[in-house]
């Protein structure tokens, strides 16, 4: 895992350029005192290390760090961040992540195996039809399926009737 003060965070690209004003945005996000502090946090940081589904050696380096501040957020926040690894992780395999410091795609891996784990506890504790989207993704991701995972995204109440008559054509 690359330390937060590690000088190859400067070497690494997110969505705007340079990476070096990550570790800091994640230190804060682990801090923030105020819901709109937090989620102010929370946007920058999908807008920089998963921008319009695109992701970069940054989001891989970033997301061991995002995991243990789930329990800091209040529900629609840890909600939040648990989809943005999801998606780090799509974005991932759509892509080559070669070129990235010793550890990083090691330590991001590692996230993944126990990230399903703390959606499922999520799901638990407060289900709703957007975590059970996640956690069926998360499932999807851990067996290694990652269009699976997209199409689960994809899924919601009203598009389910609409999925089940394309496939079995029922009227």
């Amino acid at each position: 895992m690359l330390s937060l003060d590690d000088p190859h965070w400067g070497e690494l690209t997110h969505a705007y350029g340079f990476a070096n004003d990550i570790p800091e945005a994640l230190t804060r996000l682990g801090g923030a005192s105020t819901d709109d502090e937090r989620a102010e946090l929370l946007d920058d940081l999908w807008g920089a290390l998963c921008h319009q589904s695109d992701v970069y050696s940054a989001s891989l380096a970033a997301t061991p760090y995002m995991l243990p501040l789930v329990s800091h957020l209040k529900q629609e926040q840890r909600f939040q961040l648990i989809l943005l690894i999801v998606c780090i992780e799509l974005g991932r395999n759509a892509k080559n992540s070669a070129n990235l410091p010793d550890g990083v795609l090691e330590s991001h891996l590692d996230t993944l195996s126990v990230l399903l784990d703390i959606a499922l506890a999520e799901l638990k504790a407060n289900p709703s039809e957007e975590m059970t989207m996640v956690c069926a993704a998360a499932c999807a991701i851990q067996g290694g399926e990652p269009q699976l995972a997209k199409a689960y995204l994809e899924l919601n109440r009203d598009r389910v009737p609409e999925f089940l008559n394309w496939i079995y054509d029922w009227e």
